[in-house]
């Protein structure tokens, strides 16, 4: 009696730990950080501000209540060097990573 009690409890533990552990394998990993509708891919440093990069090369900023916009594009010049194109006309080499 006491044997089969015993199987059936450590039967009853492997259910539940795989159940739990089917359960915790599910959730997204993200290797990227989402903001308002874009991923960003890195960081590049324009004239002392750190702003993030999208996906598509684009390089976002927020005005005073938090909206995000793009202020402009970048290309990759060489090394972690890179060229900034201003949505106002700027043109400028940055750090990027």
């Amino acid at each position: 009696m006491k044997r089969m009690m015993a199987i059936a409890l450590f039967a009853l533990a492997g259910f539940i730990a795989a159940g739990s552990a089917a359960a915790r394998g599910q959730q997204p990993h993200y290797q990227t950080i989402e903001y308002q509708g874009f991923q960003q891919r890195g960081s590049c440093n324009v004239n002392g501000v750190v702003y993030p990069v999208a996906m598509d090369y684009t390089v976002w900023g927020h005005d005073a209540y938090n909206n995000w916009f793009t202020i402009g594009t970048v290309t990759w010049m060489y090394s972690n060097v890179w060229s900034f194109q201003g949505n106002n006309g700027t043109q400028l080499q940055v750090r990027c990573w």
